[in-house]
């Protein structure tokens, strides 16, 4: 099905603006809002953000306000912080306060939260939806001096908007796997085993109203899609596809570097037909699991080192094509502040905006969802590249796999550590999940 009813896209410049843009369309919105992320903190910034939801829904009480998070995510505190509540009790005692509460719901992807979590992405304001990897608290929002540089396109679209509602409502709030967080119990996914297995299976045959749901204006035509699982997940075939149909060049963004073996395969057969390959990442430090020397040490922060050694083995095994230009890295760093890009350009008119993160974990486990942007006539272009451009000035270009550190630059306990689960082969399970 075609609908001609895209108005206008908008690319956001940065957190703060992306910050504003939710708190005018909330304030703006009086049919509906649908908002979908892994989690909305009870920080300053999730607080706020709560605080004009709930305003809003008095002003207008027939405002339909739904959200979704994370069912496990939503109830524990973060990782490395002891006797933390999780958020859903902040959200409950939000709910008994008010005559006109707003729904917050948990989804379990998963049993477990390390096989997988709701990483679907995509806030709904009446007929806008804005689409970004981000969830919501202080850094990803930039509420104080820190923030996580992420993506923001806005676009104003009634189909498409439609749309995301109708897959939350039908797959998320419609289902008895799905939590209320109307009570202070926290609930337990094994007290849902029997729902979440229907649901798991449900997850895997689910899809944007219907297969192949087009939203045009002119020549520019967006679809969404969803992924989940290994087997027949479309959001990964269509990931495969743009790097396999791409002819001249190809542009990635991706926070952890840890490619699925199919993209490393078809990346490495688009090198040998000459596209121009362009990949910018988080630089270590720029991961949010990078853990700062004068701050207490936690085993999670290994990731961040992890990561950068499966880079510089990448770098090994294709560096006759940077050292001819075929093949570039940009490393992006700005000094305490993270990174979360993600997605994938091809030729400069096929564009996926995602918040799958090019690694096995999204690949296998995660529920994912993403746009998909044909732009044959590059309508967009101004603005994917004033993107870019922004984006890569905080990167260093990388010439050399010697450019990245060896294990032995590292700190003596991150040294130790990651010996020891390279020697018991531990880094390739971590590396499988997370």
């Amino acid at each position: 099905m075609i609908e001609n009813d895209i108005k206008n896209i908008n690319i956001l410049k940065s957190p703060k603006h992306f910050y504003e843009e939710l708190k005018l369309k909330i304030l703006s919105s009086t049919k509906r809002i649908y908002m979908t992320a892994l989690y909305l903190e009870n920080d300053e910034a999730g607080r706020e953000i709560l605080d004009l939801l709930y305003k809003q829904k008095e002003r207008y009480p027939d405002l339909d306000v739904s959200i979704f998070v994370d069912f496990h995510r939503a109830q524990r505190g973060l990782v490395g912080a002891d006797n933390q509540d999780g958020n859903f009790e902040y959200y409950v005692k939000l709910r008994k306060e008010s005559k006109n509460p707003i729904d917050i719901y948990g989804v379990p992807v998963k049993g477990v939260e390390a096989f997988g979590v709701l990483h679907v992405k995509g806030f709904v304001f009446d007929d806008t939806v804005i689409y970004s990897g981000a969830s919501i608290n202080n850094i990803y929002l930039n509420k104080f001096d820190r923030y996580r540089i992420d993506r923001y396109f806005v676009i104003e679209s009634k189909g498409l908007s439609d749309c995301m509602v109708s897959f939350m409502v039908k797959t998320f709030k419609n289902n008895s796997a799905t939590l209320l967080f109307n009570n202070n119990t926290k609930v337990s996914a094994k007290s849902r085993k029997r729902d979440i297995k229907l649901f798991k299976k449900q997850l895997s045959q689910s899809t944007y109203c219907g297969f192949n749901r087009n939203f045009f204006t002119n020549n520019l035509k967006i679809t969404p899609y969803l992924g989940f699982g290994e087997k027949g997940n479309r959001l990964n075939g269509k990931i495969l596809e743009i790097i396999r149909e791409s002819k001249k060049s190809l542009l990635m963004y991706t926070p952890y570097f840890n490619f699925p073996k199919k993209i490393t395969k078809e990346l490495g057969k688009a090198l040998k037909r000459g596209v121009k390959i362009t990949i910018v990442v988080g630089d270590k430090q720029a991961n949010d699991f990078f853990i700062p020397p004068d701050r207490e040490f936690n085993k999670i922060g290994l990731l961040p080192y992890i990561y950068e050694q499966t880079l510089r083995k990448f770098l090994i095994r294709f560096n006759s094509y940077i050292e001819d230009g075929c093949l570039e890295f940009r490393v992006w760093k700005d000094g305490s502040n993270s990174y979360h890009l993600k997605g994938l350009e091809a030729d400069k008119t096929e564009i996926l905006i995602t918040g799958h993160n090019l690694n096995p974990r999204a690949w296998r486990l995660d529920l994912e969802n993403g746009l998909h942007i044909s732009d044959p006539e590059k309508s967009l272009r101004r603005e994917l590249d004033r993107e870019y451009d922004d984006i890569v000035a905080n990167t260093k270009k990388i010439d050399s796999y010697r450019d990245i550190s060896r294990v032995n630059d590292y700190p003596k306990s991150i040294k130790k550590y990651l010996k020891r689960v390279t020697r018991i082969k531990l880094d390739y399970l971590i590396k499988k999940i997370l």
